[in-house]
């Protein structure tokens, strides 16, 4: 864990502002429960694949956002070409990206994540810091595997780092406020318990290249005992299945699933 932190974070964790924020965060994350008041809830997940009406009134819960009262023609919403016409999910009054249509855009898009409200927020009977997660049907099953690609986080509808690239080339104070950097420091501890860890080499870690952390003595059929054998990037997201699966056959943790 310690190569994944300096990778991320760009300081060791002796960093003592460093590693209090870090772990703070994941301390506030295991600290979360469940709840039934969904109003006062600070996290809201959907399996809905970010349903959408293009037409208001279709009780979908994405809607154009409605056109203001006496606006010209013009400037009315409903008027707009989709790539700038603004839709809002109406039950948790939380706003997209114009021109995204969230885990239905035309990529590998898994789940987003969303949090741009009105300022100052209109919906006063709601937890003013409430988020939304959408999981899409492109998620991939986790059952009973790892994650196959360091890049298999919940994106985010906003214009932050979201990909192992973007989040390796951030400077130490963006990356302490990047929540997908984060995102990438759990994976890195997931996968630690299988056996798998970032390359120790700072240039193989930037490359997404990563490592057994003990190599096993008996490969698998066709594989090789060298310690480098796959990376974060997507284009290896076939190895990197096969070898989480080859770590989890000699692991005791317990497996991670999506459970729909």
């Amino acid at each position: 864990m310690a190569a994944a932190f300096k990778q991320i974070f760009k300081v060791d964790k002796s960093n003592q502002a460093a590693y209090t924020k870090a772990t703070n965060a994941f301390d506030t994350i295991s600290g979360m429960t469940q709840t039934n008041d969904w109003k006062a809830s600070d996290v809201r997940i959907y399996c809905d694949n970010d349903a959408t009406d293009d037409k208001p009134g279709d009780g979908k819960r994405w809607q154009l956002v409605p056109d203001i009262p006496g606006a010209s023609k013009k400037s009315k919403n409903s008027k707009k070409p989709f790539n700038q016409a603004h839709y809002w999910d109406h039950l948790n009054q939380i706003y997209r990206r114009p021109g995204s249509r969230g885990c239905q855009d035309d990529d590998d898009t898994a789940a987003q994540t969303y949090k741009i409200k009105d300022r100052p927020d209109k919906a006063t009977d709601q937890n003013p810091d409430r988020e939304t997660i959408t999981v899409g049907l492109r998620c991939p099953s986790y059952t009973p595997s790892v994650s196959s690609t360091f890049t298999d986080v919940p994106g985010s509808n906003e214009p932050e780092p979201n990909g192992w690239a973007e989040v390796a080339d951030l400077n130490a104070a963006d990356a302490l406020n990047a929540a997908d950097a984060f995102a990438f420091l759990g994976l890195s501890a997931i996968l630690n318990k299988r056996n798998v860890r970032i390359a120790s080499d700072d240039e193989k870690a930037k490359a997404g290249d990563m490592e057994w952390i003990t190599p096993p003595t008996k490969p698998e059929s066709g594989g090789s005992k060298s310690k480098r054998f796959l990376a974060f990037g997507a284009s290896a997201g076939e190895k990197m299945k096969q070898a989480a699966s080859f770590a989890r056959q000699r692991s005791k943790s317990r497996a991670i699933a999506f459970i729909s």
